[in-house]
Parts: structure tokens; C-alpha cells; sequence
């Protein structure tokens, strides 16, 4: 796939692989929209990577802060790729999990990937 002048969105965007895939975007010519929750990481990287990444200050398990951060990618013309990639993780027998401790499970990748799919690439 072709990705110089493609719209991306990289979740967990300030850290380990997320930030490896940021590179990994830009360097062939993406524009990377990272979100991830702190600003000061998604800040550090901006200065890393440049004017290609555009970081977005978003908690993926925040429906409504995800549909502000695809809004704000809508207006620069959409989301030709989605690397769904914010984790979080919660370690204990899965019989004792709660409802609470699985709700990322059933945000976080949904929120994202619903907003995405307009674009349709």
C-alpha cells in the first residue's frame, strides 16, 4: 500500500508500538493523527517525528473524546488508514474480572474503528 500523502490514526500513539508505528507512518510519507492520554508524551513525539504528526490528546476508552478526535481528523479530510493499537491491561484470572475491569474491551477498539469506517479506504 502507498502511504505518502495518506491520512492515519494511530491510537496509543505516544509509547512502545504505537510510536513505532507513528515512525514507521511517517517515515513513508503519512500524516499521522496520534492519539493517546498524555499530552506531554504526544508533545515529546511531535517534536520527535515533526509536522507529519499531529497528536490529539485522547482517552480511547472515552467514546465521546474519540468522536471529537475523528472529528478533528474528518476536517483535515478523513482516515485513510486506523492502527487500533491502545492497549490497557488488566491481569487476573478472567473468572475474577469484573464487568469494569473488560469495559476497555468493549470501547476502546469499537469507538475507534466505528469512527474510521466513513472514510472507507
Amino acid at each position: 500500500m502507498e502511504l505518502e500523502g495518506r491520512l492515519t490514526v494511530v491510537t496509543g500513539a505516544s509509547r512502545g508500538l504505537g510510536r513505532a508505528f507513528s515512525e514507521a507512518l511517517v517515515g513513508a510519507g503519512a500524516r499521522v493523527f496520534g492519539l493517546a492520554r498524555s499530552a506531554d508524551d504526544l508533545e515529546e513525539v511531535r517534536r520527535a517525528l515533526g509536522e507529519r504528526f499531529d497528536p490529539i490528546e485522547a482517552d480511547v476508552s472515552d467514546v465521546d473524546a474519540v468522536a471529537a478526535a475523528f472529528a478533528t481528523v474528518a476536517d483535515a479530510g478523513g482516515c485513510d488508514v486506523l492502527v487500533n493499537n491502545a492497549g490497557l491491561g488488566r491481569f487476573a484470572p478472567v473468572d475474577e474480572m469484573t464487568d469494569a475491569d473488560c469495559r476497555w474491551t468493549r470501547t476502546s477498539p469499537r469507538s475507534s474503528t466505528a469512527r474510521a469506517r466513513p472514510r472507507g479506504r
